[in-house]
């Protein structure tokens, strides 16, 4: 009988070792699987962070147009108002016209404070007959 026992010792020996080969690899597969989970959530995080970026980007670009079409519009208006103070006959001296330039100003508001008067009033005739010439971007 203690040969019939060896063989049953075995079998039960191998079954522990595959039923802990088993559990082994039930862990491992379900630590792949929580991972994969967590990457799945990172991924969708990521994802909705990516489109409140691309709606902040596309609110300041919207801005940014919004701001520079302003920004033309005070422009020409100034231009204009300027036109028709030099058409109305009074004389203007060098110190009479100028842009006062601030913080973030623009290229143009520079060149427009170093344009001599006779050029000045030339962009200004130009700005009151409508030219593309005036364009406050054409300056640059």
């Amino acid at each position: 009988m203690p040969a019939s026992r060896i063989p049953s010792s075995r079998s039960s020996q191998k079954k522990v070792s595959i039923n802990g080969l088993a559990r082994h690899i039930e862990q491992l597969v379900d630590k792949e699987v929580e991972k994969s989970r967590q990457l799945e959530e990172e991924e969708e995080n990521l994802m909705r962070e990516i489109a409140v970026l691309h709606n902040r980007l596309i609110r300041t670009h919207e801005q940014k147009r919004h701001s520079l079409r302003r920004q033309k519009e005070y422009f020409d208006r100034g231009m204009a108002d300027l036109a028709e103070e030099m058409n109305s006959g009074s004389e203007l001296s060098n110190g009479d016209v100028f842009v006062v330039e601030g913080s973030g100003e623009p290229d143009w508001v520079q060149e427009l404070n170093a344009m001599s008067p006779g050029s000045l009033e030339q962009l200004a005739v130009s700005v009151s007959q409508g030219s593309d010439g005036a364009n406050p971007q054409s300056l640059s």
